[in-house]
């Protein structure tokens, strides 16, 4: 039962909230979610970074970064993700490397058109 919550939660990810699971950060999250949505750690710090980074040491995205990097990029995300409670609870919302890309890009233009209008 906790496997296929486990899976369910990464299924969440991908399909509803288009996680990009070739990005570091966005597979971090999932699992930190996927982990404490469905074990025992539950928001237990030490045992989601410990499962997370097993999970991330084996994924094709991760599996050639360095332990510590691996921790680094966990750590950068881990209280973001762990307030992530969708969608038992939409409260927060992890904001995914897309949806930032896109942000940047949209603020990218807007600074590009203000560029225009001052000529």
């Amino acid at each position: 039962q906790k496997l296929i919550l486990h899976e369910l939660v990464h299924l969440y990810d991908k399909k509803i909230k288009n996680f990009n699971f070739y990005n570091a950060n966005d597979l971090a999250c999932s699992e930190i979610r996927a982990y404490k949505l469905s074990s025992d750690c539950g928001s237990n710090e030490s045992c989601l970074m410990k499962r997370v980074n097993d999970s991330l040491r084996l994924t094709e995205a991760t599996k050639f970064i360095e332990n510590n990097e691996r921790i680094k990029i966990i750590g950068s995300v881990m209280q973001d993700c762990l307030k992530d409670q969708h969608p038992f609870d939409s409260q927060f919302t992890y904001e995914t490397s897309r949806e930032k890309h896109r942000k940047w890009m949209e603020q990218q233009m807007k600074e590009i058109e203000a560029e225009k209008k001052k000529k």
